[in-house]
């Protein structure tokens, strides 16, 4: 039988020479612990989800105002750069399609600019990158706020590692139905669901949007078995991965484990 023993972790948490002082063998140790054992990769998840909210870039009270740190400026400047001026002079939605003036299609900060540089960092970002037009889409009003409360990201097509596009991924239905702004009666957010980013030769920093993508997964009010895990891409982030890396390995050591000890029970 494998012991729990075989653990470090657990070693660790329980050294031998304090857990076989009341006289148990380790045997029946082992099936006094267990229980305990077996919550333990539960616990590492809920920690998990705990980090998630703390480095969350995209909370309201970090995105009180949506508007924070934008400027006329800022926009001509994305506007200069993309060329997505047409006849009428007014930008295009990266997301839907559709034009539209300032109130309708505006330019959206992917970081926030009200953001922590502490929080930042955890995307390899600093503060004077919010300003940068790499932090820039060009998204309908209602795309931004959806994307500011976390119910939509734009992913990587998780059946196509090899397709470097992003898509537009819903995880919140409850935004489906909301107009792409105030008075547009032609079409919904959850029309466009699955479409296509048009970047239009635009490079943002995707590790943004990859970390943005993550942390609306990880707040989704659906459960797990309804969505996948984002595939992370941009460049990447070494701190945010290891994290992540640890915390896989120790549940799926725990879970191993477990299941080898069922079998040789």
């Amino acid at each position: 039988m494998l012991f729990l023993y075989s653990n470090p972790l657990f070693c660790f948490l329980f050294p031998p020479s304090i857990c076989i002082t009341g006289g148990l063998t380790l045997d029946q140790l082992n099936r006094t612990l267990r229980p305990i054992i077996e919550v333990i990769p539960i616990l590492i998840n809920q920690v998990r989800a705990i980090s998630a909210v703390s480095n969350n870039l995209w909370t309201q009270s970090k995105v009180s105002n949506s508007t924070a740190g934008r400027s006329g400026n800022y926009r001509q400047q994305l506007m200069k750069k993309l060329k997505y001026n047409n006849d009428s002079n007014l930008p295009v939605c990266m997301a839907s399609g559709m034009s539209g003036n300032g109130d309708q299609v505006v330019c959206a900060h992917i970081a926030p600019c009200s953001s922590k540089e502490h929080l930042l960092a955890k995307v390899g970002l600093t503060k004077d990158d919010t300003g940068s037009t790499r932090n820039g889409l060009f998204l309908s009003k209602g795309f931004e706020l959806a994307f500011d409360r976390l119910q939509l990201s734009f992913i990587r097509d998780p059946k196509n590692p090899l397709d470097s596009s992003l898509y537009l991924k819903i995880w919140d239905d409850s935004c489906r139905s909301h107009e792409l702004w105030a008075g547009c009666d032609d079409a919904t957010i959850g029309e466009y669901d699955g479409w296509k980013l048009n970047l239009n030769g635009h490079e943002p920093f995707k590790r943004a949007l990859s970390y943005q993508a993550y942390q609306a997964y990880s707040n989704c009010p659906a459960s797990e078995e309804q969505h996948e895990e984002p595939i992370a891409y941009g460049t990447p982030v070494k701190c945010f991965q290891e994290d992540q890396t640890v915390l896989g390995t120790l549940i799926s050591e725990f879970t191993r484990n477990l299941l080898d000890e069922d079998d040789e029970d």
